[in-house]
């Protein structure tokens, strides 16, 4: 082997050390994600109640965070509202309410987030959660703009 042969090797060597990192750790985020995804929802058949609710919510926070598709936040978002509201807690179901409005929002979704928000903002006044209800007002401002 001559010398230019073996700078050759020693430069693809170096280069693949470089960049093969840099690889590598966005393939673990995604594993990362797809193994606590898959840990939530098994975890979900199993409970009830609050413990229930609150790993619905953390099911919708990594879906958040971790996939882009409108469809999916909705999809988990919907569970959480329909589990809130089958155990009477106003509390989770507006987080999952107002949450599923400003994930529209926030996706830059402004036609989806004015065909739901009226109904979120009548169970908001309904049930005083005036908070709440003045910051889906600014939702809806935003999706007017």
């Amino acid at each position: 082997m001559d010398l230019l042969s073996i700078l050759k090797k020693l430069s693809l060597i170096v280069i693949l050390a470089i960049i093969l990192p840099l690889t590598v750790p966005a393939q673990s985020d995604d594993v990362q994600y797809l193994q606590k995804k898959d840990s939530l929802l098994r975890a979900i058949q199993s409970q009830e109640g609050t413990e229930r609710l609150l790993t619905r919510n953390q099911l919708a926070e990594a879906v958040y965070f971790s996939e882009q598709s409108v469809d999916s936040l909705l999809k988990y978002y919907s569970l959480l509202e329909q589990d809130a509201r089958k155990q009477n807690d106003i509390e989770k179901e507006v987080v999952a309410r107002t949450n599923t409005i400003k994930t529209l929002s926030n996706r830059g979704e402004a036609k989806m987030v004015l065909e739901r928000i009226q109904d979120d903002l009548d169970f908001l006044e309904k049930n005083e959660k005036w908070t709440f209800y003045y910051g889906l007002i600014n939702e809806f401002a935003q999706a007017h703009l």
